[in-house]
């Protein structure tokens, strides 16, 4: 396996959310929400299949619809719509992906060969990859919350801090609430 480059993935200047939707329940809302609310300093993107807008910001129908080279790219749809999803983010040379989606190698079988597919795509075409089935990246002192989960505090005034890096989302979240609560700027 060759060298994979994941600044564009970990330090963003623009993301695109793919299954955005105005359901403020729904993934694609909370991500938004998060990365207005961390004042994300980047571009933001949204897809959506149903929807020219949402919120004031325009929403384009389609991966293929996105400007070239989107650094990174949550897709926030159903497992059986992440591999064509994952070939169109190659072809508009997106930098990095993350595929909140369940249901892949846990299932065996078909979904484990899906998953072997999305991985030899996005590694051809140099795509960072982060997933599937995961709660996404946290990095809480450059305002980049690339996550659906509710974030608890403000964005930290910090240089410098500590990374988590964790399996388990569900741990990595403890993990930052017990460092946050001490006043150390952390990133998961």
């Amino acid at each position: 396996m060759a060298e994979m480059d994941i600044a564009r993935l970990m330090r963003p200047r623009s993301v695109a959310i793919v299954g955005v939707s105005p359901e403020p329940s729904s993934a694609g809302f909370l991500m938004l929400r998060n990365l207005e609310q961390y004042r994300y300093p980047g571009e933001i993107h949204l897809v959506s299949r149903n929807r020219s807008d949402i919120g004031g910001r325009a929403c384009v129908k389609t991966i293929d619809d996105l400007p070239e080279g989107v650094d990174a790219v949550m897709l926030l749809i159903p497992r059986v719509a992440i591999e064509d999803a994952v070939k169109a983010c190659a072809r508009r040379r997106v930098g990095g992906i993350i595929i909140f989606a369940a249901g892949f190698g846990e299932a065996g079988g078909e979904w484990k060969a899906a998953q072997d597919r999305i991985a030899a795509v996005a590694e051809e075409a140099g795509i960072a990859l982060c997933g599937p089935n995961c709660l996404g990246i946290v990095d809480f002192v450059n305002r980049i919350p690339l996550t659906f989960s509710a974030q608890i505090g403000n964005p930290l005034e910090a240089k410098a801090g500590v990374a988590v890096v964790a399996q388990s989302g569900g741990l990595a979240g403890v993990v930052r609430v017990a460092l946050n609560a001490k006043g150390i700027p952390v990133t998961c």
